[in-house]
C-alpha cells in the first residue's frame, strides 16, 4: 500500500533530526581536525587567491542574514608561502564566525596587508572585522582556549583550529579592539626575506 503523506509536524522533525546530523558532522570533523592536524603542504600564493577563493564559501550565510562584505587588499602584499586549503579553512571559519555574531544586516570586512612586526620583519595580516557586539575583555583571552565558545551550540573547537594552523605556518592570532566596537581577528604569517620562506 501507498505510504501515508507527510504531515508538517514529520517534515518540521526531518528537518529537525537532518540539522543535528550536520551539526554532529562538524563537531566530529572539528575534533578531529584538533586532534590529529594534517598535514601542511606549503606553496606560493597569492593573497588575492586566498580572498578570492575564501567569501563564496560564506556568501550563503551573508545572503541569509543580509550581510554586507567588504574586502581589501594591500597592492604591495607579495605571494604569501601557505598550506592554501588550511588558509582558506582560516580564513572561513573566521568569516563564519564573524557572521554568526552579527545580527541581519551587519557588516563584516576582510583585508590583507604588509605589516611590520615588533623585531621589524615583514609580515602580511589577514584582518577579518565585524561591527557586532564584541568580545568582553575579560574573554579575549579565552577566545583561543580548546572547547571555550559564548555560542549555545558552538563546540568551541574552530578558533582553536585556526590558532593551530596559524602556528603551524609560524605566526599569530590576535583579537584586536577598536573605538567604533565589533570584534576584529588579526592573523599575522610572516613574509618571505629576499623571495625565500623563512
Amino acid at each position: 500500500p501507498p505510504l501515508p503523506p507527510c504531515r508538517p509536524s514529520d517534515l518540521e522533525a526531518l528537518g529537525w533530526v537532518s540539522q543535528e546530523v550536520r551539526r554532529l558532522e562538524t563537531i566530529v570533523k572539528q575534533f578531529l581536525e584538533f586532534s590529529r592536524p594534517p598535514d601542511t603542504r606549503l606553496a606560493w600564493v597569492p593573497a588575492s587567491e586566498l580572498i578570492a577563493s575564501s567569501t563564496p564559501l560564506v556568501e550563503p550565510l551573508l545572503n541569509e542574514k543580509a550581510i554586507t562584505l567588504k574586502r581589501e587588499l594591500a597592492a604591495d602584499i607579495p605571494r604569501l608561502f601557505i598550506d592554501r586549503e588550511q588558509m582558506i579553512q582560516v580564513t572561513v571559519n573566521l568569516l563564519r564566525n564573524a557572521a554568526q555574531s552579527l545580527l541581519t544586516g551587519g557588516q563584516i570586512s576582510v583585508s590583507v596587508a604588509k605589516e611590520n612586526d615588533a623585531s621589524g620583519r615583514a609580515e602580511a595580516v589577514l584582518r577579518v572585522g565585524d561591527n557586532g557586539p564584541g568580545i568582553p575583555a575579560d574573554l579575549q583571552v579565552k577566545v583561543f582556549e580548546p572547547f571555550f565558545t559564548t555560542k549555545e551550540d558552538g563546540t568551541g573547537l574552530g578558533v582553536s583550529i585556526v590558532a593551530s594552523i596559524v602556528m603551524r605556518h609560524g605566526g599569530r592570532v590576535e583579537v584586536e579592539s577598536r573605538a567604533e566596537g565589533g570584534t576584529v581577528i588579526a592573523v599575522h604569517l610572516p613574509l618571505p626575506q629576499d623571495g625565500k620562506p623563512t
